[in-house]
């Protein structure tokens, strides 16, 4: 059986982890959490719930300064060690869905479906484009989870679905760990979006795309196998934690004002089916008594320990190197197109370009 894997890091997340993890687990994935620590609770939970077998953690709160990256490359090498063949990598505030509305959760909706489409495509990695949601509810109970709070959300035609990255990204465990990788001393992984080590067959809406030229082409958005319901700026209260939070990736906050008011959008009302938010609720509390029954003192790391961890987020790509690589390939296929063209020359006839 294919086993299909989501993989998150998740600081000061503690309001938001059962809720993720019980939506995700009904859906049939396995999942591995980088924990890069916090004021709050997340430690304590995501810890109870690695002792219950409910989750794989890593304690990443070594890592301070932009640990997405590392954290990704380090859930990469534990995937392949537990022996997952597929997976892919949402924050704390992306649901993975088949369809919208929600109407059921089983594995057929969610890490089955996942499955069947690498299999059909034959893919090394699978893109699912964003629905972005707004901060309009009528909830106003913070407690409540997030899918019964906001049903608002963008327009499928909204600009910032049809931007570079407005996605994430599943890929295939083996595709990440080739003899290439030797280059950049592990897994090639330089976007939270964009795998570089599975992009020999990258799909996208149904099509196989370049992954040096595809953000040079309009892209029409669709959901038709799948998306990634975002949550990214939740009411302005919680907007305000995200930003003191600040951002994983880079080493200054993006999140101001005008960030929220750029995704504050509730174009459409498309509620959750109540009998997936009852599900939902009932899975919550579960969790919530095996997080009660399995908590455990927290305990400092001995250096060997940290030495491990660093040793399984080693290597040499970056997010801010990305550009420069691609700008490197582009440059490598110029000349393997120049080449071609004298050698057409020779022969008569032209190469593909």
């Amino acid at each position: 059986m294919t086993r299909v894997a989501i993989g998150a890091i998740m600081k000061q997340e503690a309001p938001y982890i059962l809720e993720w993890v019980a939506y995700h687990k009904a859906l049939g994935f396995d999942l591995i959490i980088a924990d890069n620590g916090g004021t709050d609770n997340t430690t304590k939970i995501l810890t109870a719930l690695d002792t219950a077998g409910i989750i794989t953690r890593i304690d990443f709160r070594f890592c301070i300064k932009t640990p997405q990256i590392p954290a990704y490359r380090a859930i990469m090498r534990v995937a392949r060690r537990l022996k997952i063949d597929i997976i892919g990598f949402l924050d704390c505030d992306e649901f993975f869905a088949r369809n919208v509305p929600i109407n059921a959760l089983n594995p057929d909706e969610g890490a089955r479906h996942i499955a069947m489409e690498f299999q059909n495509f034959n893919a090394s990695q699978i893109s699912y484009y964003w629905l972005i949601y707004g901060s309009r509810t009528e909830q106003r109970d913070i407690n409540l989870p997030v899918l019964e709070r906001f049903s608002y959300h963008a327009k499928i035609d909204e600009s910032l679905n049809k931007k570079a990255k407005s996605f994430k990204s599943f890929v295939n465990v083996k595709d990440m760990f080739r003899f290439s990788n030797i280059l950049f001393l592990g897994p090639q992984i330089m976007s939270p979006h964009i795998f570089d080590g599975a992009t020999k067959k990258w799909i996208i809406d149904d099509k196989q795309v370049d992954p040096i030229t595809y953000n040079q082409h309009q892209r029409n958005v669709t959901h038709n196998n799948g998306l990634i319901l975002h949550y990214i700026i939740k009411s302005r209260e919680e907007f305000g934690v995200k930003k003191s939070r600040g951002s994983a990736t880079h080493d200054l906050s993006k999140y101001n004002n005008d960030y929220f008011s750029k995704f504050d959008l509730n174009d459409i009302y498309d509620p959750i089916g109540a009998e997936v938010i009852a599900k939902i609720h009932y899975d919550i509390d579960e969790l919530r008594i095996i997080v009660s029954s399995h908590y455990k003192p927290d305990e400092n790391l001995s250096f060997l320990s940290i030495l491990k961890l660093r040793l399984l987020a080693f290597g040499l790509t970056k997010f801010e190197h990305r550009k420069k690589y691609l700008k490197f390939q582009r440059y490598l296929l110029r000349q393997n197109y120049f080449i071609a063209n004298r050698l057409a020359k020779l022969f008569d006839h032209k190469p593909k370009p």
